[in-house]
């Protein structure tokens, strides 16, 4: 067994017996990043409704590119997830997440991050909230049993590397 398949084995338990941690990892791993999406666009519409239109097109352009992303990713590397590999490893959500579908990287925890990251260049303060979401999206995805840690290092530094070219080479 690998260090990986443990750290999952290991959270996924834990929260087995834990009713309101499974339904609070739930909540991280299915809805947050939409909850993140509408947080920006509704703290920038109220408080720097005229940087609105470019950081709405940033989030836009490095969401669309991370999500093409994973699915090649995905296409390539075939890994399975937790839940699929081991029948003992309960799944506890069911978006993003089909019978069929590769594990690395996580597009949930890769576009949370980019949108961490592209908030980061203009304001920075409110950026360490943002990824602190991202975080617990991420969390969220192991503890649901849908990811495993380097799924999630893998989003991590995908949402990087894609921020990285759009504001060096588009912006």
């Amino acid at each position: 067994m690998n260090f990986d398949y443990l750290i999952s084995k290991k959270l996924t338990d834990f929260i087995k017996k834990r009713n309101f941690l499974k339904l609070l990892s739930l909540f991280f791993s299915d809805y947050l990043i939409f909850l993140i999406f509408i947080i920006i666009f509704f703290t920038y519409y109220f408080f720097r409704r005229e940087k609105l239109f470019l950081i709405s097109l940033k989030l836009g352009l490095t969401a669309i590119s991370v999500y093409l992303i994973v699915l090649i990713l995905r296409k390539l590397i075939k890994r399975l997830r937790p839940y699929a590999k081991d029948s003992s490893i309960e799944k506890l959500s069911n978006f993003g997440s089909g019978p069929r579908g590769a594990s690395f990287p996580s597009s949930h925890t890769a576009i949370a991050f980019s949108l961490g990251l592209i908030v980061l260049t203009d304001w920075p303060i409110f950026a360490i909230f943002i990824l602190f979401l991202a975080f617990l999206v991420a969390l969220g995805r192991i503890f649901t049993g849908v990811h495993y840690l380097t799924d999630i290092l893998g989003g991590i530094f995908l949402a990087a590397g894609v921020f990285l070219i759009v504001e060096r080479f588009i912006f």
